[in-house]
């Protein structure tokens, strides 16, 4: 065979290559109302930098039943505005997408790549599951994606997209990537399916768990109703997080004032403090842009996480959401935003959080699921989160709520509070019944009396004033002006040194 006979071979191999399934399989992938492996890889990459590892890549089992080259997943790197970003995508057109021995080894090679020059990976999941007749090949192969999934973790971004179905082990890459997507519809995630449900429990199972139980749970961060809005998810995230723990969080100029004053904030604050009102109303008019992506919002709402910019530099934030259940940390609340300050410490993010909370939720059913655990995994995260840590008090800081949310004694840098505030060891109202009862009782109208001592607790003893004369924190400071206060936190903190006591880490409660 002359040269020009194997080039020519070459790209007849390459078009075999890149038909995954053929074309009836294809067919079947689109009337499910999913994209095919290569179309996902095509909508996350800038045009054109897309470039494929192990193109030829065979299984060499003979029982799988298919031996079709890059065998059932689309794996390589490429940009996406401009950064570089690894990959693998799915192909459910060849045997279900199934993980096998060579399967996996290629994914292997996509995560090694990644740590060596320090790029965020995005799994494009979309599998049935292990591929059972490559045996303890295929479950040996998918040990070691998880070896090195672990080992990425904290070194560089890892994002799991999950497109279709992903089952039994495969639901292990979701759950342990920084961040998950999951589509409407076309999408599952479960260990077990319904059908062995069905069979070990007697239960029925037809309404079987999807993207939005999922996000509920807090089994994934995102939710899209479909494949282009994932992506757009996808790539937004993208842009806030660094390429890897060492990379600088600036990513972009600035392109709002730093200066810019926000007067609408004492306008969003009720002045009866039992009113709820939306935090995230705060948070957009402190950013660049009035911009705030939402990580994990349909979970645990009470509690607020995601991602602003200040001045061009990417900050996690975290608050206590006042529209639910009053911003009362409960269980869930707390190990989401504990699970948010571990990533943002991670990749040198700096965090900024909003306290507006009476406590914790008093309930029987707390005190059964944990939530003693739950809180000590809230202050644990806050405590050993060494990156640039400011927080605002917004309005009720009390008891636990004002320890654990990232208060001066717990770390935070900075730590200031809106004349709004009101910051006590309790409640107002347990203040009072504790210590001016018998006061209230002696006079001549208690229920004025009542109320002429509970407005004296917060205009005195729990004020912001009274937390400032003590040193709890550094500044009382008018809403209209605090982007230029955190703005110039942050500038200053940009060089912020920690030394660290010599340990492997701390362990967190169970």
């Amino acid at each position: 065979m002359d040269n020009l006979s194997k080039v020519t071979k070459l790209l007849s191999e390459k078009e075999t290559a890149v038909s995954g399934g053929g074309k009836d399989k294809i067919a079947q992938q689109h009337k499910a109302g999913k994209k095919t492996a290569r179309e996902r890889v095509a909508m996350l990459f800038d045009e054109g930098t897309f470039v494929e590892t192990d193109t030829f890549l065979k299984n060499r089992n003979p029982l799988s039943g298919s031996s079709n080259y890059a065998d059932g997943v689309v794996a390589g790197y490429g940009t996406v505005d401009g950064r570089l970003v690894y990959c693998y995508s799915q192909d459910y057109s060849v045997l279900s997408g199934t993980l096998g021995e060579m399967n996996a080894k290629k994914i292997v090679k996509i995560y090694d790549l990644a740590l060596k020059t320090g790029a965020p990976v995005v799994a494009m999941l979309d599998c049935g599951g292990v591929r059972l007749e490559e045996g303890l090949d295929a479950i040996s192969a998918f040990g070691e994606i998880v070896a090195k999934a672990s080992k990425l973790s904290g070194t560089v971004p890892q994002i799991a997209m999950v497109l279709g179905p992903c089952a039994g082990t495969m639901t292990v890459i979701p759950a342990v990537s920084d961040f998950a997507v999951m589509v409407d519809e076309t999408a599952s995630l479960y260990v077990n399916c319904k059908e062995v449900i069905k069979k070990e429990t007697e239960k029925s199972c037809d309404l079987f768990p999807g993207a939005e139980f999922s996000a509920k749970n807090g089994t994934v961060n995102l939710r899209a109703a479909n494949e282009d809005e994932a992506f757009v998810s996808v790539k937004k995230l993208l842009s806030y997080l660094p390429s890897n723990y060492l990379e600088d969080t600036y990513s972009e100029a600035p392109t709002d004032d730093i200066n810019r004053a926000t007067p609408d904030i004492a306008g969003i604050i009720p002045n009866d403090e039992k009113s709820g009102f939306n935090m995230a109303d705060i948070i957009k008019s402190v950013a660049d842009n009035c911009e705030f992506f939402e990580i994990s919002e349909e979970f645990a709402k009470n509690m607020l996480t995601g991602f602003v910019k200040l001045n061009g530099q990417t900050v996690g934030v975290v608050a206590n959401q006042p529209c639910e259940e009053d911003g009362i940390i409960d269980s869930m609340g707390a190990k989401k935003a504990a699970s948010f300050v571990g990533i943002c410490d991670s990749f040198n993010i700096p965090i900024l959080t909003f306290t507006d909370s009476a406590g914790y939720k008093i309930s029987l059913d707390e005190e059964k699921w944990g939530l003693v655990n739950s809180i000590g995994k809230l202050g644990m995260a806050f405590a050993s989160a060494d990156v640039p840590k400011v927080n605002v008090i917004v309005r009720k800081a009390y008891g636990g709520a004002y320890a654990l949310m990232n208060s001066k004694q717990l770390g935070a840098d900075f730590s200031y509070a809106f004349p709004t505030a009101v910051i006590s060891a309790a409640t107002p109202e347990i203040t009072m019944e504790m210590l001016h009862n018998d006061e209230i009782k002696k006079a001549v109208k208690p229920q004025e009396k009542r109320l002429e001592v509970l407005e004296n607790i917060k205009e005195g003893e729990a004020s912001a004033y009274a937390a400032a004369m003590r040193g709890f924190i550094d500044d009382i400071i008018n809403p209209a002006d605090v982007r230029p206060v955190v703005v110039s936190a942050f500038d200053v903190l940009l060089t912020k040194r920690v030394d660290k006591a010599e340990k492997k880490h701390g362990n967190l409660p169970m």
